[in-house]
């Protein structure tokens, strides 16, 4: 399967295969709905218990160059929302198809693996897109979100780069996911450590520096960081040129790696024969 319409054939049902899925599982969007302006709500109040909003202010300041405190959080759990619908939508598709018992059924079709986690990927962008949109504008109504934008293509350029690259690591962790044989612990696992070191809940540079390091090793961090420099701090597509390179970067390195991680997958598949076995 090697044309272009037979891989956009591919393509597409990945996308309304996920359909028919979403419209079976509809309590999943109370969740969806839910779950982040708590986690919101928990970070807002942490700060709040401790100082007075002008002191966090201040404090956010120095250590981001805005006092905007409540748009960094809102923004940080929307970003971040985005990068978990990739770890379960991209990242396990193929790990579902364990589950559902067509996994054999996928190897042995024509259809291209990695054109069919694509689709899966990018529906989830579609699916999480509008409920993590809804989200944001119920926790800006909530706890109060001012936007200071001095350039509309830096927060469309950021926000598309970001999207591709948890896309390309979404493709990643999808390999890696069936060859590791865990992959509902590891999803899980890997969830905490990434909010805590992107700096979803407080700023980058209040942790050691070492950990400042693997910080800058995740596109999450450069994804959150011009997603909130555009839309909080007037940054611009020059300014924040550095940022949206490194997306670029984790985006093409991803896609590669995760292109050989499901090549690598198939290979064991057909020379082992025991990648179905849990």
């Amino acid at each position: 399967m090697t044309s272009l319409a037979a891989q956009w054939r591919t393509f597409r049902a990945a996308i309304f295969k996920n359909v028919r899925i979403s419209l079976t599982y509809r309590p999943w969007l109370i969740n969806s709905l839910v779950s982040p302006v708590v986690w919101i709500a928990i970070s807002i109040f942490t700060y709040v218990g401790i100082a007075s909003p002008a002191a966090i202010e201040e404090g956010f300041r120095e250590l981001t160059g805005s006092p905007a405190f409540t748009g960094f959080l809102v923004l940080g759990q929307t970003i971040y929302s985005f990068f978990t619908a990739m770890n379960w939508r991209g990242g396990m598709a193929l790990e579902r198809e364990r589950f559902y018992g067509t996994f054999e059924m996928i190897l042995l079709s024509p259809a291209s693996r990695v054109v069919m986690v694509l689709g899966e990927a990018v529906w989830g962008i579609i699916d999480s897109g509008w409920v993590i949109f809804l989200t944001t504008v119920i926790a800006s109504i909530l706890f109060g979100l001012s936007f200071n934008v001095t350039d509309p293509l830096a927060v469309v350029v950021g926000l598309a780069l970001t999207f591709l690259a948890m896309i390309s690591l979404g493709l990643f962790f999808s390999g890696f996911y069936v060859l590791s044989r865990s992959a509902g612990p590891i999803a899980h696992a890997v969830q905490s450590p990434i909010r805590f070191v992107s700096g979803v809940s407080f700023p980058i540079s209040a942790l050691p520096v070492y950990l400042q390091f693997v910080s800058y090793a995740l596109p999450v961090t450069f994804g959150l960081n011009v997603v909130r420099s555009s839309l909080l701090g007037g940054g611009t597509t020059l300014g924040l040129s550095q940022e949206l390179i490194a997306l670029v970067a984790f985006t093409i390195l991803f896609f590669i790696l995760g292109v050989w991680m499901i090549r690598k997958m198939e290979q064991v598949a057909k020379s082992r024969g025991t990648l179905h076995t849990f």
